[in-house]
This record gives structure tokens, C-alpha cells and sequence, in this order.
């Protein structure tokens, strides 16, 4: 197992993931359908556009890249997008 994976699995354990699991599947979130864009950074254009009839949020920076990240949502909801993620 690598460093990376090995450090994942304990700090699952210190948190009580399998705890936060179920406490969230206990008390969904409430479906807002609207994505709060003002959570997220000044530094960030957040912008949403339906397709086929599903919200497509679109979020960029000040500078364009030339990389992207798709995110296909895997079924259920349990939290909102969130503005930043310490990997």
C-alpha cells in the first residue's frame, strides 16, 4: 500500500468516516437545485447551463488551462459541491 493511500485510511479512521456515511444517508441534504456560486472563491466564475434538462455547472479560473476535470455523478446526493479540496 502506498504512503498516500496509507495516510487516506487513517485519517478515515480518525474522522469516524463510516459514521459521517450513515449520518448522511440518515439526513440527505435538502435538494435546493441551485448550486451556491458564492461559496466558492472571488477567484472563481461559476456559471450553470441545463443540458438535457440537467444543471451543468462550469467553474473557471482566472487564467484558462488547457486541463479539465469532468466530474460524472455516481448516483446519490449527499453534499453540495464544495469550494476547495486539500489533496
Amino acid at each position: 500500500m502506498s504512503i498516500r493511500s496509507e495516510l487516506l485510511s487513517i485519517s478515515f479512521k480518525i474522522i469516524n468516516a463510516k459514521k459521517l456515511a450513515a449520518r448522511a444517508l440518515r439526513n440527505p441534504a435538502r435538494n435546493t437545485g441551485v448550486m451556491d456560486a458564492h461559496k466558492f472563491s472571488r477567484k472563481l466564475k461559476v456559471s450553470t447551463t441545463k443540458v438535457d434538462g440537467f444543471p451543468v455547472h462550469t467553474i473557471t479560473g482566472e487564467r484558462i488551462l488547457n486541463k479539465h476535470i469532468i466530474y460524472l455523478h455516481g448516483g446519490a446526493y449527499l453534499m453540495e459541491a464544495i469550494p476547495r479540496i486539500g489533496l
